[in-house]
C-alpha cells in the first residue's frame, strides 16, 4: 500500500492536478479553503513543518474532493498527524463520493491490497479511469494485462493502456510499446512499438530509455547506431539507472564500437557501485588493482573488494584473500590468517583459484599449521574443476611424493597431462621431463626405489665426491623446489628449467654438502630453500646455506640418533636432481 500512497506525491506538482484545481468552478469561499489548503500542504513540502497543513486541509469543513483527499494523504504519510490508515480511508471515500479522480484513484488502490474489498477498488480504479485519470487508466491495463485480481484480458489491457498513453503517461507508452514489440497479447507491430519507445523515452521514461539502447546496439531489428544508443544509455545513467550506468561503462571499457576510454569506464562503474551495484564494485575494485582508469590504488580495490566480498561476491573473497596474502592494500605485510580466512570464503563458494591458493597455504604452513591432507584436497577440489595450476601442483605431489603420500608417477603423469590439455606450459614441460626420466630409468633397467650410484656411507673410508655438470642451456629459473620425508627416507629435490651444475660431497658419516653453482641457480631458488630449511622432519637433522662467490653451498646433516646409513641416491635427468638419505627400518 505505502507504494502507491508515495506515487501520488508526484501527482501533487503534476500539470493535471494543478489543472484540475484551476479549473474546477466553486463558490469563492469553497475555492478560497481549497487554495489555503494546498498552499500550506506544499509550504509543508518545503520545510517538513505540515502544522498550517493540518488547520487548512484536517481541520476544516468542506466538501471539496481535493481537500479530502489532501487529509487522507496526510493521515496515509503522517504528516502532520499519526499515521492512521482508517482515517485516510475515510477522507479518500469522502473525495471518491465527491467525485475527485485522484481521491477514487487511491480509494481504489487501497481497497486493492484487501482481497475482501478488491472489487470495490476495481470499481473505484474504473470511475477514476473513466474520468481520464492516466495513472488510473495505467493501473487497469496493467490489471488486465497481468490478470492481477481480474481475468486476463488482453483487450481491455490493450484498452485502457492505450487511453493512458494517449494522455502522454511514460509508463503506458512504454508496456504498450513492449506489448506491440513483442507481440504480447496484440498483433505484432515493432515499428508501432518503437514510437511509443520514443514517446516514453522523450517523456524521460528510463526503462524506455534503455530498451532504445539495447535495440540500437543489438542491431537486429533496425540498423546499429551507438551513437544514439549512447545518447539514451546516458539520458537513463543520469537518472541514476544502475543498468544504464553499467551499459556506459561496459562500451567505454571495451572500446566496443566506440572509442575505448578506461576513465570514463571507471566513472560510470563507480556511479553504480556507489548506488549499491555489485557487478559494478568488483568492477571498480579491479580497475583500482590494475591501474586501468585511474592510477594503481590498492587501499581503494582493497575497500572495493570489501564491500564486494561482504556481499558474496566470490571473486572479490578471492581476491581480499590475495591482497592479504600479499600484504596489498591494508598494510605492507601479509596476513596469512586473513588471507585464509577469505579463501575459504570463496572456496565454499566452488571457487577453484581460491581452493588452489589454500591448497599451497597448507602446504607451505602459511598462517595455519602445515597440513598435507587439507592441501592435497583443497588441490583436488579445484583440479577437478579444470583448473591447471591446481592440476599441476597434483602432478608435483605425486611426482616427488608429499608429507605420508608416497610417489605415483602414473597419477603424476595424468594430472600434467590434464593440466598440458588446458594450456599449462609448466605442466607441459614437467611432464616432459618425467616422461624423460622414466625413460631413462627404463632404459638402464632402473626402478625408482634402487639406487643409481649410490655413496656408501658406512664408513670414513668410502668418503667420495661426485660431481654431475650439464651441458644444456636454456633460461635460468628455478620452477619448483621440495624437501620431504616419509617413515625411512628423507628427500632432497631440486628441480630447474635448465641443466643443473652441482656437487655432492659426503663430509662424515652423517653429513653431506651439496654445492651448486650460482650460474644455474636463481635468486628464487636461495629465497626457497632458505625459508623451507626450517621445516625439515624424517632423518635430515638440519640444512645449512652457505652463499660463496661462485657457489652456494647445502650443508645437509642427519639426525644423531639416525645409526644405520643404508644408501644416498642422487639421480641427475639434466633438470632435475634428486637426492634419497635412506636409513634400514
Amino acid at each position: 500500500m505505502k507504494r502507491y500512497i508515495i506515487s501520488l506525491f508526484l501527482m501533487l506538482s503534476s500539470s493535471a492536478f494543478a489543472t484540475d484545481i484551476q479549473s474546477s468552478e466553486k463558490p469563492s469561499a469553497e475555492q478560497a479553503k481549497v487554495d489555503a489548503c494546498l498552499s500550506a500542504y506544499f509550504d509543508g513540502l518545503k520545510s517538513g513543518d505540515f502544522t498550517q497543513a493540518v488547520q487548512n486541509c484536517i481541520n476544516v469543513p468542506t466538501n471539496q474532493g481535493q481537500i479530502q483527499y489532501i487529509a487522507g494523504l496526510m493521515y496515509a504519510n503522517g504528516q502532520g498527524v499519526a499515521v492512521n490508515v482508517y482515517d485516510a480511508l475515510a477522507y479518500y471515500t469522502r473525495s471518491a463520493e465527491n467525485n475527485y479522480a485522484e481521491g477514487q484513484y487511491s480509494l481504489g488502490l487501497l481497497l486493492l491490497d484487501n482481497n475482501e474489498s478488491h472489487n470495490k477498488g476495481l470499481a473505484w480504479l474504473e470511475k477514476a479511469a473513466e474520468q481520464k485519470h492516466p495513472v488510473a487508466q495505467y493501473y487497469l491495463g496493467a490489471l488486465y494485462f497481468n490478470g492481477d485480481g481480474v481475468a486476463q484480458d488482453y483487450s481491455k489491457a490493450e484498452e485502457w493502456l492505450e487511453k493512458s498513453a494517449q494522455q502522454n503517461y511514460a509508463p503506458a507508452q512504454y508496456h504498450l510499446a513492449l506489448m506491440y514489440t513483442g507481440g504480447m497479447g496484440v498483433n505484432r507491430d515493432f515499428n508501432k512499438g518503437l514510437e511509443l519507445l520514443n514517446q516514453a523515452a522523450e517523456n524521460n521514461d528510463r526503462l524506455a530509455q534503455n530498451t532504445l539502447g539495447f535495440i540500437y546496439t543489438d542491431g537486429k531489428e533496425v540498423t546499429p547506431d551507438y551513437e544514439l544508443a549512447m545518447k539514451w544509455y546516458e539520458k537513463a545513467a543520469n537518472q541514476g539507472d544502475i543498468y544504464a550506468q553499467n551499459q556506459l561503462a561496459n562500451m567505454y571499457y571495451k572500446g566496443d564500437k566506440i572509442e575505448q576510454d578506461y576513465s570514463k569506464a571507471l566513472d560510470w562503474y563507480t556511479k553504480s557501485a556507489e548506488r549499491g551495484d555489485l557487478t559494478s564494485m568488483v568492477a571498480v575494485a579491479y580497475m583500482y588493482y590494475n591501474g586501468k582508469g585511474a592510477v594503481q590504488n590498492y587501499p581503494q580495490a582493497y575497500s572495493w573488494y570489501q564491500k564486494a566480498a561482504e556481499q558474496g561476491s566470490v571473486i572479490s573473497q578471492r581476491m581480499l584473500g590475495i591482497m592479504y596474502q600479499r600484504g596489498l592494500g591494508y598494510d605492507d605485510s601479509p596476513d596469512y590468517p586473513k588471507a585464509i580466512e577469505w579463501f575459504e570464503k570463496a572456496a565454499e563458494q566452488g571457487d577453484p583459484v581460491a581452493q588452489n591458493s589454500l591448497g599451497i597455504l597448507y602446504a607451505n604452513g602459511k598462517g595455519v599449521e602445515q597440513d598435507t591432507f587439507k592441501a592435497i584436497t583443497f588441490y583436488e577440489k579445484a583440479a577437478t574443476q579444470g583448473y591447471t595450476p591446481a592440476q599441476n601442483n597434483l602432478g608435483l605431489v605425486y611426482q616427488f611424493g608429499f608429507g605420508d603420500l608416497d610417489v605415483d608417477t602414473d597419477k603424476a603423469i595424468y594430472w600434467f597431462e590434464k593440466a598440458a590439455a588446458g594450456g599449462h606450459e609448466k605442466a607441459k614441460d614437467n611432464l616432459t621431463k618425467l616422461k624423460q626420466q622414466l625413460a631413462i630409468e627404463k632404459a638402464t633397467n632402473t626402478k625408482k626405489t634402487e639406487p643409481v650410484a649410490p655413496v656408501p656411507v658406512s664408513s670414513p673410508e668410502t668418503k667420495k665426491t661426485t660431481s654431475q655438470v650439464n651441458k644444456a642451456n636454456t633460461n635460468n629459473q628455478i620452477t619448483d623446489l621440495r624437501i620431504g620425508d616419509n617413515k625411512n627416507y628423507s628427500r632432497f629435490v631440486v628441480e630447474s628449467s635448465q641443466p643443473i651444475n652441482y656437487t655432492l660431497t659426503e663430509d662424515s658419516v652423517d653429513s653431506f654438502t651439496l654445492v651448486l653453482n650460482k650460474t644455474n641457480v636463481s635468486e628464487k631458488l636461495i629465497r626457497l630453500l632458505n625459508s623451507r630449511v626450517k621445516k625439515i622432519s624424517g632423518a635430515i637433522e638440519s640444512i645449512q646455506s652457505i652463499e660463496k662467490q661462485d657457489n652456494i653451498n647445502f650443508v645437509i646433516k642427519l639426525k644423531k640418533d639416525i645409526t644405520n646409513v643404508k644408501k644416498v641416491q642422487y639421480k641427475d635427468n639434466n633438470h632435475l636432481l634428486i637426492l634419497d638419505f635412506m636409513f634400514q627400518s
